[in-house]
C-alpha cells in the first residue's frame, strides 16, 4: 500500500507563504487598492515559484504528489486552492495513522474463499446446496464477516436458487456488505453471459442434440426467474429460454414438462391469450399437469375470465389438492376459487 504523503516543514512553509500572498492579492483586489493586471502578475510570480520549487527542489521531488497539488490548486484557486492543499496534507496525515491498510479493506470485501466454509455455520456443502434457509438467517443475525464470507461463498458458487439471497444483501444496513453484494452480482451476471455463449456455441455445433437444446433453454429460464438480471436482459432470456423449448419439443415433442414452461414464460411476459391457448395441451398430460393446469388458470385470471377460473378449480381442485408436487399456495387458492360457486 502506499504511504499517505507526509507534508515536510518546507511544504508547510511554502503553502502557507502561498496562502498569505494569494490572500493579500485578493485583499487589495477587491477593496480595489490594486488593478487586476497588477494581481494577475503577482499571481503568476507566486505560481512560478511554486512550480520551481516542485521541479528543482531534490525534497519536493523525492515525492511529488503534495507540492504538485499545490502548485495546481494555487494556480486554479488562489487562496482557497493553497490553503484547502495545505489543510487536506495535514488531515490526511492525521487520519492515515488509524485508516485501514488497503489489502485489510479489500480482503474484508473479497474474503479468501478457501476459509469461507469453515467460518461461516452452514452445515456441510450439501446441506448448504439443498437449503438456502440458513442464509437469510446469516444476513439477518450473522456478524459481519459471516455475511460478507456468505456472500463470497454464494459468488463462487452461484445457482438461481441463491439469487434472493443476494437481492437481501444489497439492503443490508451495512455499507461494505451491500457492496460486495453489489459486486457479486455484477460477477454472476458475467459468467452467466460466458456460460450461456458456450451453451448457444454446443447447440449450434450440435443442432439435433435434445439434451443441449434443453440444456440451453433451462439455463436461460432459470435465471430469467432468479431476479438477479436486470429488466431487459431478462426478457431477452425468457425469449431464448422460449425458442430454445420450441427447438426442444421440435425434437421431442411428448415432453409435456417443457411445453408447460414455455406457457409459464408467455404468463411471465405477460402475454395471457398466448398462454392460455398454448396450455390446453399441457393440461390433458398427467405429467404436465399441476403446473399447466395453474399457469392456465392465472392467464385466464388476468384476462378477467373468472368463470373459466371457477370451472377449472372445482373441476381439479379435488385431483390437485392431494399432489404432493402442488405448492401450498397454490392448493389454497384452490380452494378459495373452489368455494366461490
Amino acid at each position: 500500500m502506499t504511504e499517505a504523503p507526509r507534508p515536510t516543514p518546507l511544504f508547510i512553509g511554502m503553502a502557507a507563504a502561498a496562502t498569505l500572498v494569494e490572500g493579500w492579492l485578493t485583499i487589495r483586489l477587491a477593496g480595489g487598492s490594486m488593478s487586476i493586471g497588477a494581481a494577475a502578475l503577482v499571481h503568476a510570480i507566486v505560481v512560478a515559484l511554486l512550480t520551481a520549487w516542485t521541479v528543482r527542489s531534490p525534497a519536493s521531488r523525492a515525492d511529488l504528489r503534495l507540492p504538485l497539488i499545490l502548485t495546481v490548486m494555487t494556480a486554479a484557486l488562489g487562496p482557497l486552492g493553497s490553503a484547502g492543499t495545505l489543510l487536506a496534507a495535514v488531515m490526511t496525515r492525521r487520519y492515515a495513522r488509524t485508516a485501514a491498510p488497503f489489502e485489510e479493506w479489500y480482503a474484508s470485501l473479497f474474503p479468501d474463499m478457501a476459509g469461507a466454509a469453515a467460518a461461516v455455520p452452514l452445515g456441510n456443502r450439501s446441506d448448504a446446496r439443498s437449503s438456502v434457509a440458513p442464509f437469510a438467517d446469516i444476513l439477518g443475525f450473522g456478524t459481519l464477516g459471516q455475511k460478507q464470507e456468505l456472500i463470497g461463498m454464494i459468488a463462487n458458487e452461484f445457482r438461481p436458487a441463491f439469487a434472493p439471497t443476494l437481492r437481501l444483501a444489497l439492503t443490508d444496513t451495512n455499507n461494505a456488505v451491500r457492496v460486495q453484494a453489489a459486486s457479486a452480482i455484477t460477477r454472476v451476471e458475467d459468467e452467466f453471459l460466458q456460460h450461456s455463449l458456450a451453451l448457444a456455441d454446443a447447440v449450434r455445433r450440435h443442432p439435433g442434440d435434445a439434451r443441449r437444446v434443453h440444456a440451453l433453454a433451462a439455463y436461460h429460464d432459470e435465471y430469467a426467474s432468479a431476479g438477479i438480471l436486470d429488466a431487459d436482459r431478462a426478457r431477452d432470456s425468457r425469449n431464448t429460454a422460449r425458442s430454445a423449448y420450441l427447438d426442444y419439443l421440435q425434437l421431442q415433442p411428448g415432453d409435456h414438462l417443457a411445453r408447460a414452461a414455455v406457457g409459464r414464460l408467455l404468463v411471465q411476459d405477460g402475454r395471457y391469450q398466448d398462454a392460455a391457448d398454448w396450455l390446453v395441451d399441457a393440461i390433458a398430460a398427467p405429467e404436465g399437469r399441476v403446473h399447466a393446469l395453474l399457469l392456465w388458470m392465472e392467464a385466464q385470471f388476468n384476462l378477467g375470465r373468472f368463470a373459466e377460473v371457477r370451472w377449472a378449480a372445482v373441476t381439479h381442485a379435488a385431483e390437485l389438492i392431494d399432489r404432493d408436487d402442488t405448492p401450498l399456495l397454490a392448493r389454497e387458492t384452490l380452494k378459495l376459487w373452489a368455494g366461490a360457486v
